[in-house]
C-alpha cells in the first residue's frame, strides 16, 4: 500500500521540477531613454515551439513579471520586430505567428509616484493559407 504512494509522489515531484524551466531562453531589449522593451523567447523541453512576451519596464529592471506592463504573448514568430515610435509609443510587427494575448495599452508603476502609460499597435503581415487542393491531370 506504502508503495504506490511513494511512486506517486516520485511522479509528482518529477513532473512539476521538469514544467517550470525554459530549456532556452533569450531576452532582447529596446531602449528609449528611461524605458526599455523586452523581447523574451522561450522554449520549454526542446519542444520547437517559442513562447514570446513583448513588455515595457524601467531601463535598470529585468524582464518584468508583472503583466500589465506587457504588451503581447504568443508564439512561434518569424520575422518580429520592435521599436519605438516616440517616448511612449511602441509599433511591433511581424510577418507570421500566434497571437495569444495583446493589449495596446501597458503601464508601469513600480518606483513611480504616477503609473507611466504605454501604447503600441501590431501589425502582421501573414498570408493565410488556402484550403483548396489541386492535383496534377
Amino acid at each position: 500500500m506504502q508503495s504506490p504512494i511513494v511512486l506517486a509522489g516520485c511522479l509528482l515531484a518529477l513532473v512539476l521540477t521538469s514544467c517550470g524551466r525554459p530549456t532556452e531562453q533569450s531576452v532582447t531589449e529596446v531602449k528609449n531613454d528611461a524605458f526599455k522593451v523586452d523581447v523574451r523567447s522561450q522554449e520549454f523541453h526542446d519542444s520547437g515551439i517559442r513562447n514570446v512576451d513583448v513588455c515595457v519596464t524601467d531601463i535598470n529592471q529585468g524582464f518584468p513579471g508583472d503583466k500589465s506592463q506587457c504588451f503581447l504573448h504568443g508564439f512561434d514568430f518569424s520575422g518580429l520586430s520592435v521599436k519605438w515610435l516616440s517616448d511612449r509609443d511602441v509599433d511591433i510587427s511581424f510577418s507570421c505567428g500566434r497571437v495569444e494575448k495583446f493589449s495596446n495599452f501597458a503601464i508601469v508603476s513600480k518606483d513611480h509616484p504616477l503609473p507611466v502609460e504605454f501604447h503600441a499597435t501590431l501589425h502582421e503581415a501573414c498570408k493565410p493559407v488556402s484550403n483548396t487542393a489541386s492535383t496534377a491531370r
